[in-house]
């Protein structure tokens, strides 16, 4: 057996180019008017990012949340849009180190004699 590993590091502004891909797709949680200015990245004990919006024409500050499993979704979603390839047959999990997310992906290959 073969198990591929991968690791996809994103910067805070690749999480915001994230969130905002995610966001413009139908049915998603929309972000209001204004600009992503911060992110924060909490594990008490789920993984949760908050992405801090400063509102439009001196608008109010508004805090969106994501937990995990919508956070891998806005992962892969960029990948996709980026011409990343994940695949679908892989485990994936959100690790954060050093103050950001890591997307891991890992797949089992099982290996066949030939003929």
């Amino acid at each position: 057996m073969i198990i591929e590993k991968r690791q996809f590091w994103f910067t805070q502004s690749s999480l915001i180019n994230a969130l905002k891909w995610y966001a413009s797709t139908p049915n998603r949680k929309a972000f209001p008017a204004g600009t992503v200015v911060d992110l924060k990245i909490t594990q008490n004990p789920t993984l949760e990012l908050v992405a801090i919006v400063d509102g439009e024409a001196g608008g109010p500050r508004v805090e969106i949340s994501f937990l995990e499993p919508e956070i891998i979704a806005i992962l892969i979603y960029f990948c996709k849009t980026q011409k990343i390839p994940i695949p679908r047959q892989s485990e994936k999990k959100i690790v954060v180190a050093h103050g950001t997310l890591i997307l891991q992906v890992a797949r089992k290959n099982t290996s066949r004699p030939p003929g």
